[in-house]
């Protein structure tokens, strides 16, 4: 699983649906703990995908704790449903994202529906 720049992809995605967690009784850094011990590895990034975009112009880091109420809020928006990708190898994915959106000169589009459980 990893993420792939222009068009940056997330490939060969490993999919987890989590179900019957209650992630608003988490802080962030019980979540990132939580996320860490599904996938069983110590250095990771998170991201979250806002719906109905491109990849490229729906992925938001979770670095904090204000990103953290902004992936929940995301999510319950989508009836308790997000998508979250996890970044093993400390890529520089934003920038990326913001070099990609600069040689299109655009950065609308709509892709990626799929859902998963928050």
């Amino acid at each position: 699983m990893l993420f792939c720049p222009n068009p940056i992809v997330y490939f060969n995605p490993e999919n987890l649906v989590v179900s019957n967690v209650n992630f608003r009784s988490m802080t962030f850094t019980e979540f990132i703990s939580y996320v860490k011990k599904l996938v069983k590895d110590g250095r990771i990034t998170v991201y979250y995908f806002v719906l109905q975009r491109l990849l490229r112009d729906g992925l938001r880091e979770i670095e904090d704790e204000n990103d953290y109420v902004c992936f929940l809020d995301a999510g319950y928006e989508n009836g308790g449903r997000m998508n979250f990708y996890i970044d093993h190898s400390q890529e520089l994915i934003m920038e990326w994202i913001v070099e990609e959106i600069a040689d299109d000169g655009c950065s609308d589009g709509h892709t990626n529906d799929d859902d998963d459980d928050i």
